[in-house]
């Protein structure tokens, strides 16, 4: 038997949920330690929402903003759609239009069509400045998962669970043309010139396809599981998709050729957007976490932590530097998304030894003996201060999947002194990756400098503080 897409969400939200409040996350106490260091700013550390928007009583799975920047729609479990104020917060109007769940929400480019996809089957088009239904498209046999307009807002692309693609003349409402599909359509984006059409699929599957014409342009074997969301770059040269397998890829839209796989999600990736200017990706979890990638370099920037359940949607504003996010949580979530400034800043010490509390320790043995390396190697070349003092350094030391030393904490009070003769916090602070602290699960090592310049990498586990 094959769980339709609201059961999945319904279902996978309830657990993760449940999961989350049964056990927690796994963190490390720095009140617990010697020589503790109170972290001064926690700017970079734990980035909290600029605006939290309340008045959905249930669910909320879609968003959408409008051109000029402020306005935001929001599409709910309960079948409505909510317009709100973005600079004020202030929420608009509530418009009851359908008879189950609003999966899909789009907005022209000139900002005056409004357009909703729902579990009732139907497509409503709206005029967003009056706030009247325009109209209501029938045609699907199943849930409407997603809608797209072109940037002509002559065609409107709808996927659905029924297994076809719709795509529909705006100015009639007619239907031009339906593609059929091996599998539910869980997700369409158009590309930003109106050529392309890409859709996602239960089966893991990506299409493109030539928009005017219908023809399948390349179909892609993209994820292992569902594709849930699809976005083209602002210059159409590159596809993001996010998937029930946690992944978030990057796809050549000419060659079909894959560029990179973001990997960090802890659960599934829902939603996936690409920022006005093309530079960074945003993903949207069941994991109840944002998080911002850098579309150059393909490093994580920033996770932002806030919705306790699930995040369905995320939504640049194409006006300023904030990104806005729906979640199971009953709320809209604004957060303000760094400057190329502001994320060039390295941490402070005392921020790099806070890293150790905001971030859950991983226990995957698997990851210890690489890593291990990685760390001795690096911090035994720097290592310049053999034949000082009489106690040894102990130092617990987050370190990153990649091998980067993201924070450290001096452990041992006796060892107090001799940090403070030597260089060795600066040598430490050195090494350290000049890249905001996330709430990534990051691997914990037991460190110690001696006297004799033999230095000592272990996992944390079983270390005893008062060694």
């Amino acid at each position: 038997m094959v769980l339709k897409q609201s059961s999945w969400k319904i279902l996978v939200g309830f657990v993760i949920t449940t999961t989350a409040a049964v056990f927690g996350l796994s963190c490390w106490k720095l009140s617990s330690l010697p020589n503790k260091l109170a972290p001064t700013s926690q700017s970079l550390l734990t980035t909290q929402p600029i605006r939290t928007l309340k008045g959905n009583s249930i669910w909320v799975y879609a968003t959408a903003i409008s051109p000029d920047g402020k306005t935001l729609v929001s599409g709910s479990y309960d079948g409505t759609l909510k317009i709100w104020n973005l600079q004020t917060g202030e929420l608009l109007k509530t418009i009851k239009g359908h008879s189950d769940a609003v999966e899909s929400v789009a907005i022209s480019s000139d900002g005056r069509l409004l357009v909703s996809g729902s579990w009732d089957n139907n497509i409503k088009l709206w005029n967003l400045k009056t706030r009247k239904l325009i109209r209501t498209l029938l045609g699907h046999l199943d849930e409407v998962e997603s809608v797209a307009i072109s940037p002509d807002e002559k065609i409107l692309a709808s996927g659905s669970w029924d297994k076809t693609i719709k795509l529909w003349n705006v100015e009639t409402g007619e239907v031009i043309r339906t593609l059929q599909q091996e599998s539910p359509v869980k997700t369409v984006a158009i590309s930003p010139d109106g050529q392309f059409l890409a859709s996602g699929n239960e089966d893991g599957k990506i299409m493109i396809w030539h928009l005017k014409t219908g023809k399948l342009k390349t179909p892609l074997a993209a994820h292992d599981k569902a594709v849930w969301s699809v976005a083209f770059s602002p210059d159409g040269k590159q596809i993001a998709s996010g998937s029930y397998d946690r992944t978030i890829k990057l796809w050549n839209t000419q060659t079909a050729e894959l560029l990179h796989t973001l990997s960090g999600h802890q659960n599934a990736v829902w939603s996936v957007a690409f920022s006005p200017d093309g530079k960074q990706i945003a993903s949207g979890s069941y994991d109840r976490t944002i998080k911002l990638w850098n579309t150059q370099t393909r490093q994580l920037i920033r996770t932002f932590v806030g919705h306790n359940k699930a995040v369905w949607s995320v939504t640049f504003n194409p006006q300023d530097h904030t990104l806005a996010s729906g979640s199971a949580d009953e709320t809209i979530k604004i957060w303000q998304v760094p400057s190329k400034a502001v994320m060039s800043t390295p941490l402070s010490a005392s921020e790099l030894a806070a890293v150790l509390t905001q971030q859950p320790e991983s226990t995957d043995s698997t990851l210890f003996y690489p890593l291990t390396q990685k760390v001795y190697n690096q911090a035994n070349t720097a290592w310049q201060e053999r034949g000082r003092g009489e106690e040894n350094l102990v130092y617990r030391v987050g370190v990153g999947f990649d091998g980067a030393i993201l924070g450290y904490q001096l452990v041992n009070s006796n060892g107090g002194q001799l940090s403070k003769q030597t260089t060795k916090n600066d040598l430490l602070y050195k090494l350290v990756k000049r890249r905001p602290a996330t709430r990534e699960a990051i691997v914990h090592f037991k460190v110690v400098f001696t006297k004799q310049g033999i230095l000592q990498v272990s996992p944390w586990r079983g270390y005893n503080t008062t060694n």
